[in-house]
């Protein structure tokens, strides 16, 4: 059995010069998107989370990337990282809350993430499902799967290492023998691209994901091999981006909006804003995760049709299940907006294995 515990990476070392390279192209960038972003168009403000909701809570990297003080713009990012609050950009409020409160109690942290691994393992068909009527009384059956064991059938199966970049002192779960720890998000991030790899075979590897997080998606789709990857989401969180893809992708690798395309440049990142006067690149698989549901539905229909205008293949949504919902706020369905955009089918829909109340929705382009 491997021993897991909570580990805090401590090997990250940035070159100066180049940190301060990078920022220079991430403050240029913000300010572009933050001025187009301030503009009143139909697309004005892309998601509900922006300086109102998120970036509020982050009030010093918001500053810090509107005054364009580079140390401390860095300084900030570093925080943004090692105090977790990368990870609840990424999940959610209410699951980083949760997940931050098992952090405190490592026990229960290293059980929801051992539970996410086995989903994983057992959505990629590496692992048998847990199956609590032959389990009963069965101390074989109900054992602790382990995670070594698991990360291994996942990684043959992939042929890509879930190992995650040491990135200013991200926090995890670590496995005996691995160089660093796993944060808990890294998993999912890991997961929807094995699948977005896996859904659109090795001749379609164009990708433009709606609202990306810190960037997880992307890191390990550039892991599997792709031809390019376009992110759009608010400047704030495009900055986010910039910052982890190109301290560890390299800075080369990725393009922010208002620079020249290059032939190593394989991701950009460009704010939602740019979609009012221009559609998405062509693309195989537009993918969404708790993104469009927080986008008024008028302007959450705007932007599918912009994001969808150039797509060749089809779509994937990730996000809650709002049926029965009793709250004042159910979020925008895609399958309710999506009548107004022709040419696409549901092909699949099933519950999201790795995230309780969410649901997994397959479009596909009809041919």
């Amino acid at each position: 059995m491997s021993s897991i515990a909570i580990r805090r990476c401590t090997d990250w070392q940035a070159p100066r010069s180049s940190v301060y390279e990078l920022l220079r192209r991430i403050c240029n960038a913000f300010k572009l998107a933050d001025t187009l972003q301030s503009r009143e168009t139909e697309i004005s403000r892309g998601t509900v989370w922006t300086e109102a909701g998120w970036c509020n809570r982050q009030r010093p990297l918001l500053d810090a990337l509107r005054t364009g003080d580079l140390a401390s713009i860095n300084d900030a990012m570093e925080t943004f990282f090692s105090s977790g609050s990368a990870y609840g950009f990424a999940l959610g409020a209410d699951e980083y809350l949760s997940i931050t409160a098992c952090a405190a109690r490592e026990e229960r942290y290293i059980q929801e993430w051992l539970n996410r691994l086995h989903a994983v393992a057992v959505c990629m068909g590496v692992e048998n499902a847990r199956n609590p009527e032959r389990e009963l009384g069965d101390e074989r059956s109900s054992a602790v799967p382990d995670a070594g064991d698991l990360l291994r059938k996942i990684e043959a199966m992939t042929g890509v290492a879930v190992d995650f970049p040491p990135v200013m002192g991200c926090f995890g779960c670590s496995v005996a023998g691995a160089a660093r720890p796993i944060p808990y998000q890294a998993l999912s991030y890991y997961f929807v691209a094995a699948n977005c790899i896996n859904l659109t075979g090795s001749g379609r590897r164009r990708f433009v994901e709606f609202g990306s997080g810190f960037g997880g998606v992307a890191y390990y789709l550039a892991k599997h091999g792709l031809h390019r990857y376009t992110s759009y989401d608010f400047p704030f969180a495009c900055a986010v981006q910039a910052y982890f893809l190109g301290n560890t992708l390299g800075a080369d690798f990725i393009r922010l909006y208002g620079e020249e395309e290059t032939a190593l440049s394989k991701i950009e990142l460009l704010p939602v804003s740019d979609l009012a006067t221009s559609p998405a690149p062509p693309h195989d698989l537009l993918v969404a995760q708790d993104s469009l549901v927080e986008v008024d539905s008028r302007e959450a229909a705007l932007i599918l049709k912009q994001l969808l205008t150039r797509n060749e293949w089809g779509f994937v949504s990730i996000a809650p299940d709002f049926s029965g919902s009793t709250s004042d706020w159910d979020g925008t369905r895609v399958r309710e907006i999506l009548p107004d955009i022709n040419g696409y089918r549901l092909a699949l829909r099933l519950p999201f294995a790795l995230r309780a109340g969410h649901m997994f929705e397959m479009y596909l382009r009809a041919q």
